[in-house]
């Protein structure tokens, strides 16, 4: 991709595959450069879920930059695009986890659970839930019930069999907490 971007650095199919790449690799300042480019060269016009993936794209680069002004804004703006787009919302919550914006997160994690297509990315959302509301809110009653919503969607999930576990241990519910480790 990087030797036809040399001959035509304006080929858009080019620099939409490179992208991801340069994401995979770490590559953030390029993989920057090539997000706005393909920004520039479409006027951020077209299909909106195209569209929205490339500002989706570029929000999670500045959020791996700590530059979570300019992400907020380009996870907005995927949403303005195409309104509860799990990945923008995926985007802003991990824009919103690293500044600690604890509420922010839960309406957040609230809008993946209603508009989710895939059981894991509810799953995922109801674990997150969870792990807030124990260590960050200290409401572990509530941690409880978002895992149990989570382990009705996977009842194999393990990561979740053992918070809970956790929580009932506390509780000294020492059978419960055997059966779900």
């Amino acid at each position: 991709y990087e030797d036809a971007l040399k001959f035509n650095a304006g080929h858009l199919p080019s620099l939409e595959a490179v992208g991801p790449l340069y994401c995979a690799k770490e590559r953030w300042e390029e993989a920057r450069s090539v997000f706005r480019r393909v920004l520039e060269l479409t006027g951020g016009q077209g299909d909106n879920s195209q569209v929205a993936r490339t500002y989706v794209q570029l929000g999670d680069v500045e959020r791996t930059l700590g530059e979570f002004d300019k992400a907020k804004k380009r996870y907005n703006k995927a949403l303005d695009l195409v309104p509860n787009d799990v990945a923008a919302l995926k985007g802003l919550a991990g824009m919103l986890s690293a500044k600690k914006d604890w509420n922010n997160l839960l309406n957040v994690y609230n809008n993946i659970i209603y508009h989710a297509q895939e059981p894991a990315d509810v799953v995922h959302a109801y674990l997150q839930k969870g792990h807030i509301l124990d260590q960050h809110l200290s409401l572990p009653e509530k941690a409880k019930q978002h895992y149990e919503k989570g382990l009705a969607f996977d009842g194999d999930q393990p990561t979740l069999m053992l918070l809970l576990a956790e929580l009932v241990l506390r509780e000294d519910d020492w059978p419960l907490a055997g059966d779900l480790a």
